[in-house]
């Protein structure tokens, strides 16, 4: 793994915090679902926006031949 990989890792780690804080913040404010129902939602989508921020973050380059 580069310095490069582990920035871009970096990136969609604390993005992630913000988005999933703001998610939440979002469905328990103006959407007005109860904190059970909004934290699971928030924690679903933020699985499937992991994996694609760190599949970015580490993807294997292939040099052009």
């Amino acid at each position: 793994m580069s310095w490069g990989s582990f920035g871009r890792y970096l990136l969609g780690s604390l993005s992630g915090v913000v988005i999933a804080s703001l998610m939440v913040a979002l469905l328990c404010g103006p959407l007005g679902l109860a904190m059970p129902i909004a934290a699971p939602t928030a924690t679903a989508a933020m699985l499937v926006y992991n994996f694609l921020m760190t599949r970015w973050a580490v993807r294997r380059r292939v040099a052009a031949v």
